[in-house]
């Protein structure tokens, strides 16, 4: 629930186009993904999560150049 907090705040700073926003969401959900694997095993790890994931992040990192 705390990764899911710093996710949608990173999320709102990005949308203040701020550049620390990016980091706090990529932390974030790198960190969804991989704790349950830690947790749970191998069995925890959805294809389509990391790909959503991995979706969002460089949808959020072409637009970098915008961000101060």
């Amino acid at each position: 629930m705390v990764l899911s907090a710093v996710s949608l705040a990173g999320a709102i700073r990005m949308w203040k186009l701020h550049r620390d926003g990016f980091f706090f969401y990529t932390l974030a959900q790198l960190g969804m993904m991989i704790l349950p694997v830690y947790w749970l095993g191998w069995n925890s790890f959805t294809v389509p999560g990391a790909i959503f994931t991995v979706v969002f992040v460089a949808g959020y990192a072409v637009n970098w150049k915008w961000m101060k």
